[in-house]
């Protein structure tokens, strides 16, 4: 009884911490509960919860139910799903399934037509779901890299070995903001245009910045740092993507949650600098 005791206070203590205490540096926008959840593709993300696939808007709101077994992202408007029996279909952004799932393979929509298979037969498809033209047969059995649903994935930043030499570091990635990634011995931190390091090289990994703030890796968590190297959102995510439009998915006990940045945020990592800085006078 006192071991369940001490789990139950335990367990309300971290979801204190987490949910209560944060609101000076970040709001949850969606609380940790989905099994994935990734990145922003026509204002949407594709999201995983009890083992079917939606997507939710930068409101947190869900605006196509996890119904599905699988999708992929919008374009031109639609998403491709994968139904139960099997076949794919199409749904719209307002959780309409607009296209009944009919098809083998499915590509996605650009410009109002898609490449689909259904049978032997294949072709393009408009928007209501019909083929455009007659249907081909396919003989070469390699339709799946013609058809294969479309994933958008973000470019990879690639290191500059040439500045890397030139600064004596060991890796020097993309700029953003006049600032790029930096490593030198295992430790990471940002160096400027110049080479000189504005950021410590303090960190066990960062990713580049975006929306003003960067993730950085500190005893294996994540957190956030502003352009001046202010840690102005702790480190206690176990992964965390990088901002967009002022929200990020971060991983809280193998659960991905929605955060938004608040204009707090900044100001407040200035007063602990200026209280700092005034008690060490």
């Amino acid at each position: 009884m006192k071991k369940r005791i001490v789990s139950v206070m335990a367990f309300l203590v971290i979801h204190f911490f987490l949910f209560a205490q944060t609101d000076d540096h970040f709001i949850w926008v969606i609380e940790p509960k989905f099994e994935v959840a990734e990145a922003f593709i026509e204002d949407l993300s594709r999201i995983k919860l009890n083992g079917k696939w939606g997507f939710v808007n930068k409101n947190g709101e869900t605006v196509v139910s996890p119904l599905y077994d699988s999708v992929a992202n919008f374009s031109d408007g639609l998403a491709a799903f994968l139904w139960q029996n099997g076949k794919w279909g199409f749904v719209d952004k307002t959780g309409k399934n607009v296209i009944y799932p009919q098809f083998d393979y499915v590509g996605a929509f650009s410009e109002g037509s898609a490449a689909a298979l259904k049978g032997n037969a294949w072709g393009m498809i408009d928007k209501k779901g019909n083929f455009i033209g007659e249907p081909m047969i396919d003989n070469s059995g390699d339709l799946q890299t013609m058809l294969a649903v479309s994933q958008v994935e973000k470019p990879q930043a690639k290191m500059s070995a040439s500045l890397a030499d030139k600064f004596d570091l060991d890796y020097v990635g993309r700029y953003f903001y006049s600032l790029a990634a930096a490593s030198k011995d295992g430790g990471w931190g940002f160096v400027d245009q110049n080479g000189t390091v504005v950021i410590d090289l303090k960190y066990e990994e960062v990713g580049d910045f975006s929306n003003q703030v960067a993730r950085v890796m500190l005893h294996k968590q994540w957190g956030y740092i502003d352009m001046e190297g202010n840690l102005i959102i702790p480190a206690q995510f176990d992964k965390a993507n990088d901002f967009n439009d002022e929200i990020a998915f971060v991983l809280v006990d193998q659960k991905w949650g929605l955060i938004r940045k608040t204009i707090a945020t900044e100001d407040d990592a200035k007063n602990k600098t200026n209280k700092t800085n005034k008690k060490e006078k």
